[in-house]
């Protein structure tokens, strides 16, 4: 006889029968359980994950010399400057590197068509070149700061004299020693060196 169909025993039958039912609602119990907990963990841990972003946003609503607009670089709070290379020939095209930053740390945005970023070339009181002049060359559009670490921009001095409108004077640019400033309207400027040889 199959004692798995028909258990054998002291007790009755049906007792036996009484006796696996309840070990079997037990295991059910606790499955069910053990899912439901499983289940609420994975839902909070999802939910953690899809507020991350959101919650790491740093968006900048105020400040002076700033557009008030969120997500906007406040003005005056940027960090500027400009480097040239050494041993370039007078004469010869100079790429100079902007270096645009947050001062905070905070990301943000910047327009360069709402606010100009203006790139000069002087020698003493002398100016020989300017992206005022040469709007052409003035970078444009919108720059996204995200942290702390400069952006680089490429600024291309061709290495010429210009006058008001951008034209060669003709005037040969000889070899020494220029000043290059690099300003962000309404906001901060920064001087460096150039040197010709």
């Amino acid at each position: 006889m199959n004692t798995l169909l028909h258990p054998q025993g002291p007790e009755g039958e049906a007792v036996y029968w009484r006796r696996r039912a309840v070990i079997m609602f037990v295991v059910i119990a606790i499955i069910a359980v053990i899912s439901l907990v499983t289940g609420r963990i994975r839902h909070g841990a999802g939910g953690a994950a899809a507020a991350g972003p959101t919650a790491t946003a740093v968006v900048r609503t105020s400040g002076a010399g700033g557009s008030g607009d969120e997500g906007r670089c406040v003005l005056d709070e940027l960090t500027l400057g400009i480097t040239a290379p050494d041993g370039v020939a007078a004469g010869q095209a100079v790429d100079l590197t902007v270096e645009l930053g947050a001062g905070a740390g905070a990301p943000c945005s910047l327009s360069l068509d709402d606010h100009a970023l203006s790139v000069t070339v002087n020698s003493g009181t002398d100016e020989y070149w300017s992206t005022e002049a040469c709007t052409d060359a003035a970078p444009s559009g919108q720059v996204a700061i995200m942290d702390a670490d400069p952006v680089p921009l490429t600024v291309t001095w061709p290495g010429t004299h210009v006058d008001g409108a951008c034209a060669d004077t003709g005037e040969a640019v000889a070899a020494g020693t220029y000043a290059v400033t690099v300003g962000v309207a309404g906001g901060a400027s920064a001087t460096s060196q150039l040197t010709l040889s």
